[in-house]
């Protein structure tokens, strides 16, 4: 069961008296829900687990990977090294802020929604560690499902001692104890049987070494009475040369070979096998070790009392490949910035616009097409503006009215009420050698007179895709 309000309260009490001015050494994260902070000389742990949904100090470490997800990696360049300022709950909400010098680290402790958030100072959301959330929005509280004010079920706040963590940390040792062994005894069956399977089918492969001999002795058999096969034979029983009054030996032959071709397979075939047995037997050794120890272990698992001996166990399963480490959570590829914003005519037609002198060079000369229109305002530094057409296609009035209100707005001269604005198909349009990316020369360039329209203007940027 989850942390009440009114316990979290309670343990948020007694952690501000011992944290607040503490650094933060380490950051990790044992499982894909928990995050653990190393405050000076203690130990956080913020366990956003449904059901079990807390946070308490706690007496011994977590075991985490090695190698830690990506959101740990960003939390630890953002916050690690720095001091706590202050810990505190939301009044009305299971919601906690860990502040920092211009970061907070908020949890919100409830249910499948909660979320570990990483905020500027200003609360504006700069990543998303655990849940969902907008980049760059400002921070919109999730509400938990509100239930009847209960009283606490651990001890009374006490600073000095800090009973209520020490109680939190006792009541939910053994179901992280439960669980850790669940977790351990799967892993290890898992291994179990992956080590089983290795081991039949390396077993049936030392199976099939064992007939190396009865194909040495069909070839024998075989070289000593070339004379009597036939091409095209499939079978034949001949004498067996090591003890020609025993039992005959009976020859598979391949009916495509003839008899020599055939005597020499049956050779090659033996030998093969032969020399294949002690490498099969090399290879199931370690298996077998392998399995031994993993069944040691499992024992350890069922008679392991102790949640400290446990993790130790968890270690060095981990360490030897048995228990898989936290996997990464999946991470979207961030969307490439685009060198232009794109707005739309009243025709419905794309208007781009370039960002900076970079992004100018990149829209004109890497984005744009020859038969594209392009315009800028003249004699002036501004954006360069672009209208994809295709080959052929003429640009409306009203399209080329709005394109050219937008080089003026993003002009030098965007104060003036009429600007003048080249504009011309991009293949006029020619980068300076040696000149500041942006800087071009126009061939064939016409002008138009635009007047500010703020009404115009306003339609535009309202169109702006985001």
């Amino acid at each position: 069961m989850s942390l009440s309000s009114q316990e979290i309260d309670d343990v948020v009490f007694e952690l501000s008296i011992h944290l607040e001015g503490a650094r933060l050494r380490k950051l990790n994260a044992p499982s894909s829900r928990t995050c653990q902070l190393v405050l000076g000389r203690h130990v956080l742990l913020l366990d956003l687990t449904p059901s079990r949904t807390r946070l308490h100090l706690i007496g011994n470490k977590r075991l985490a990977p090695r190698t830690p997800p990506a959101w740990v990696m960003k939390c630890r360049r953002e916050i690690e090294g720095r001091f706590l300022e202050s810990i505190g709950k939301d009044e009305k909400e299971r919601v906690v802020r860990l502040v920092f010098k211009d970061r907070i680290l908020l949890a919100e402790l409830f249910g499948r929604r909660g979320r570990l958030l990483l905020l500027d100072e200003n609360d504006r959301v700069l990543f998303a560690l655990i849940g969902r959330a907008t980049i760059g929005g400002s921070y919109q509280a999730v509400k938990s499902t509100r239930t009847p004010a209960a009283a606490s079920r651990f001890s009374e706040r006490d600073p000095r001692t800090l009973a209520v963590n020490r109680a939190v940390e006792a009541h939910y040792q053994e179901s992280d104890f439960q669980d850790l062994q669940k977790e351990l005894a799967r892993s290890v069956v898992r291994e179990k049987k992956r080590l089983d399977r290795r081991l039949y089918k390396m077993g049936e492969d030392l199976d099939k070494t064992t007939g190396a001999g009865n194909l040495a002795r069909q070839g024998e058999a075989l070289k000593v009475n070339l004379h009597k096969v036939k091409k095209g034979q499939k079978r034949i029983s001949l004498p067996d040369p090591f003890d020609p009054d025993g039992e005959p030996v009976e020859v598979n032959l391949d009916p495509a070979l003839d008899a020599k071709d055939n005597m020499k397979r049956l050779f090659t075939r033996g030998k093969r096998l032969s020399a294949a047995r002690p490498r099969i037997e090399e290879r199931m050794r370690p298996a077998r070790e392998a399995l031994a120890a993993v069944e040691r272990v499992s024992d350890g698992i069922e008679k392991t009392t102790s949640l400290v001996e446990l993790s130790e166990l968890e270690e060095r399963l981990v360490r030897a490949g048995i228990v898989r480490p936290v996997k990464k959570t999946a991470q979207k590829k961030p969307k490439r910035r685009l060198s232009y914003k794109v707005y739309r005519s009243i025709k419905g037609l794309r208007i781009l616009v370039g960002r900076s002198g970079r992004d100018n060079n990149e829209l004109t000369f890497k984005v744009a097409k020859g038969s594209d229109l392009w315009l800028h305002a003249r004699d002036t530094p501004g954006a360069h503006v672009l209208v994809p057409l295709g080959r052929n296609q003429d640009v409306d009035g009203q399209t080329l009215l709005d394109a050219a209100t937008l080089a003026a707005a993003s002009s030098g001269q965007k104060q003036d009420d009429r600007v003048e604005v080249t504009y011309t198909q991009t293949k006029n349009v020619h980068p300076i050698k040696g000149a500041p990316p942006g800087l071009v020369s126009v061939a064939k360039g016409r002008t138009i007179l635009v007047r500010m329209e703020p009404e115009r203007l306003k339609r535009l940027k309202d169109s702006v895709e985001k």
